[in-house]
């Protein structure tokens, strides 16, 4: 429902005091004044304005010192109203700011009003009550009796007649109340007071700012920020249609979400509290009293309690951010990585317990041991590199470090929280994988032997470095890096040929089920006229190894049970062959169409590639069917903790 438009009884003449920057007492007010910083999305001048407006007020001065095209810009939506600007290329004072406003008219009153409140106060029954009493000056008082969090008795609000400019010295810095006031009551002028109902909300700093923020919430900025009560959320919680909160994320009010904000899974928001628009809060993060304005984003797992973070301003994860200013800062690239590098040591001297010197030099230890460990093993590394470069079916193993590496990275939330505890029995197990490397690999020659005990020796450094119990939460990151290596040349050997006949058996089999008339010769297919030759390279073997290492990643990424991953992992071997089958199968049928040599060989070649979308869509088909067979529970054990059950869907 809009709101009306009110008539004074006289007019009035507003001036709003926008001051300017206030260095040394916020660090954010050293950046933007306090009139532009933003109430639930609006600056703060803006709402001044638009309330005066609302108050029958046509004409407002506002009084600054800095950027003019900062306070334009913010001046939207405030109605039927002229506004006036007064650069003060001096400090005025309030009073000063006065004087230099008005006008030679007897009829007109003038209102001074702070830019950096909250509320301005319905002025009908101060002016009525004004003209009453006969008054030159009014000054408005917060409610008797309120703590007010700070805030002083005055408001900074005045209602003056034109009479009050003759107190006023013609130039230099006069102060409404400690200069103005004095000569008036001096004079036995008559000064009247005007008790408040509810307190206007001034601020200047991080503390005044978020008191205000909490006193509004609780006493009507819910209501006035025109956003429905979620359906999930109690009727304290406004959240933007626009915004996407995770479902696993927990809000207890007072807090509005704005505009396409973005609040994660685990993330838990207390109010009093505000998120601005395109505000992205991480998961598991912990928010209590504070104020994020626009696009201001704050990383996993952070804490933020009776904070204020500026616009744009990026807080790396695993923060701490209590009862402080974050202002943005324009960093390079290295500025920006360095806070983000702090969080994490500081996260790692939590979790090793050492003191920082021993942290520096526990760093400088695994940085030598990973370069010794790449030194040592760099010719492994060159021969790992020629065999994916040249050979189809190993191709693949080129991809299983830089999978790793992104498997890391999505679980470095829960990466970070494993115990660090270096075990003396990786270095046994480390000892032990070189001996295998020299007598194997070296002495024996046999190439498979170095390169499994290079894989295995990234086992034992994770355990020797990082410990037992980390290893065993990412064991499974550790083995899926066995896929990158080939299989030894006796096993490929003994498995090449009965792959090579499984897919020419299979291949006449689907051939003759669809009606062609397809004879088998050894690897050779005859369909007519048209003789087809499965080759050593077609056996499927580069279809498995690739499609293990789509079905390892993919194990390790999705959330299931783990028999769930293992029957995905058993079906492996099956979908690939399946689709090896399915590609000779198609092929075959290709080659009794087409006749031109140049298309021929560009069909065998990128057919294999359209196998893979195949055998991705076969396992999510799986998941899909496996997910609708049975439904995960949590339920608690006779400790009460809670345990995930499978119970089949009936």
């Amino acid at each position: 429902m809009a709101e009306i438009k009110k008539t004074l009884p006289s007019p009035i003449h507003a001036v709003i005091l926008a001051g300017s920057v206030d260095f040394g007492r916020c660090p954010l007010a050293s950046r933007l004044p306090a009139a532009v910083w933003p109430i639930a999305g609006v600056p703060a001048l803006t709402r001044v304005v638009r309330k005066l407006s609302l108050e029958g007020i046509t004409k407002v001065t506002i009084c600054f010192n800095g950027d003019k095209k900062q306070l334009q810009d913010i001046l939207t939506d405030v109605g039927q109203i002229e506004i006036e600007f007064l650069e003060e290329d001096i400090p005025l004072g309030t009073a000063g700011c006065l004087r230099d406003t008005a006008v030679d008219n007897k009829e007109t009153q003038y209102l001074v009003c702070p830019a950096a409140i909250n509320d301005v106060p319905n002025l009908e029954n101060i002016v009525r009550e004004h003209n009453e009493s006969d008054a030159e000056m009014t000054v408005l008082l917060n409610p008797q009796g309120e703590n007010n969090r700070g805030e002083g008795e005055i408001t900074g609000i005045y209602l003056f007649e034109s009479s009050v400019l003759d107190s006023i010295p013609p130039e230099g810095y006069v102060d409404i109340k400690e200069t103005l006031i004095p000569s008036l009551v001096q004079a036995r002028r008559r000064v009247h007071g005007f008790r408040l109902s509810r307190s206007v909300g001034s601020f200047r700093d991080r503390n005044g700012y978020l008191n205000v923020i909490a006193d509004h919430l609780e006493n009507g900025l819910i209501r006035e920020s025109g956003i429905a009560p979620g359906k999930v959320y109690a009727e304290d919680v406004r959240i933007s249609e626009s915004a996407k909160v995770h479902p696993g994320a927990r809000i207890y009010g007072p807090v509005i979400i704005l505009e396409q904000a973005v609040v994660g899974e685990n993330a838990i928001i207390l109010g009093p509290a505000i998120v601005g628009k395109n505000v992205h809060i991480g998961e598991g993060t912990f928010v209590e009293g504070s104020v994020l304005w626009d696009r201001a984003r704050i990383g996993r797992d952070c804490k933020l309690q009776r904070g204020l973070l500026d616009y744009d301003v990026d807080v790396p994860d695993i923060s701490t951010v209590v009862d402080q200013v974050v202002p943005f800062r324009k960093y390079g690239f290295l500025g920006n990585l360095l806070p983000r590098m702090g969080a994490y040591l500081m996260r790692l001297k939590e979790q090793i317990g050492f003191a920082e010197p021993r942290v520096v030099w526990w760093l400088l230890a695994v940085l030598v041991l990973l370069l010794t460990f790449i030194w040592s093993f760099s010719p492994t590394l060159k021969v790992l590199w020629g065999i994916w470069m040249r050979s189809d079916e190993y191709s693949s193993g080129l991809l299983v470090p830089f999978l790793a590496a992104y498997i890391i990275w999505s679980r470095r939330k829960n990466i970070l929280n494993y115990p660090i505890n270096p075990a003396w029995g990786g270095i046994v197990i480390f000892i032990a994988l070189q001996w295998f490397r020299l007598h194997f690999g070296l002495y024996l020659n046999f190439g498979s032997a170095e390169r499994l005990s290079m894989v295995l020796s990234i086992s034992a450094l994770v355990i020797m470095v990082l410990g037992w119990r980390f290893f065993f939460k990412i064991w499974g990151i550790c083995f899926f890096l066995l896929l990158m290596i080939p299989l030894p040349n006796r096993v490929q050997a003994a498995i090449t040929l009965p792959l090579q006949k499984w897919s020419t058996i299979s291949s006449v089999f689907c051939l003759e089920s669809f009606g062609y008339d397809a004879i088998r010769e050894g690897n050779l297919i005859h369909i007519g006229d048209t003789s087809v030759a499965v080759a050593e390279a077609c056996n499927g073997l580069r279809m498995i190894t690739a499609f293990f290492v789509i079905s390892g990643l993919v194990i390790l990424l999705v959330k299931r049970t783990w028999w769930e991953k293992f029957i995905i992992l058993l079906s492996s071997l099956p979908i690939a062959l399946l689709c090896n089958t399915v590609r000779l199968t198609v092929t075959a049928i290709a080659f009794t169409i087409i006749t031109a040599e140049e298309w021929e060989q560009a069909f065998h070649d990128y057919g294999g590639l359209a196998m893979m979308p195949l055998a991705l869509g076969t396992v999510v088909l799986e998941l899909w069917f496996l997910s609708k067979m049975f439904i995960v529970t949590e339920a608690p054990d006779s400790e009460g903790l809670l345990v995930r059950k499978t119970v089949k869907k009936t």
